[in-house]
């Protein structure tokens, strides 16, 4: 893991839509919590914490939201954070990562069984996805934004 003064980081790092700063979980006495490093300089500032690890922060494709995993459920905090704001969770169920595509209105969350359903952040409303080829490839993203995989 690599260390930042005090803390551990324990995931990758999502940028910030104006590339200001950057968004990680990591250690500090304890569990992972959320952190923002401003790239002019500073001490990370602490964004949200949580009864279990956080981990897999990424921004909405629209650049409104932040979401994160607590665990295995999925938060979402307004964006920028102010800090006056604290986390809510958007979507029950058990996540075992978050995937976002430019384009789509929402984020995809990624179940323990391989299935993905889309999430949007706004309202909370949660679309489960067929199955069908992985979405990294072009063809199989255009198809899902056509509404073939729905």
């Amino acid at each position: 893991a690599l260390a930042l003064g005090d803390l551990e980081v324990r995931s990758s790092p999502a940028w910030s839509p104006d590339s200001r700063s950057l968004l990680f979980a990591a250690r500090r006495l304890g569990r992972a919590q959320l952190y923002q490093q401003a790239l002019e300089g500073g001490s990370p500032r602490l964004l949200a914490s949580c009864a279990a690890d956080i981990r897999a922060p990424h921004f909405s494709p629209d650049g409104r939201w932040v979401a994160f995993l607590c665990g295995y459920e999925l938060f979402r905090m307004p964006w920028p954070a102010t800090g006056e704001v604290p986390p809510v969770r958007v979507a029950l169920g058990t996540w075992r990562a978050l995937e976002v595509f430019p384009g789509l209105d929402g984020i995809v969350a990624v179940g323990f069984d391989a299935s993905r359903s889309l999430v949007n952040l706004s309202t909370g409303a949660v679309s489960r996805l067929a199955p069908g080829p992985p979405l990294a490839d072009p063809a199989s993203l255009a198809s899902f934004r056509s509404g073939v995989f729905w």
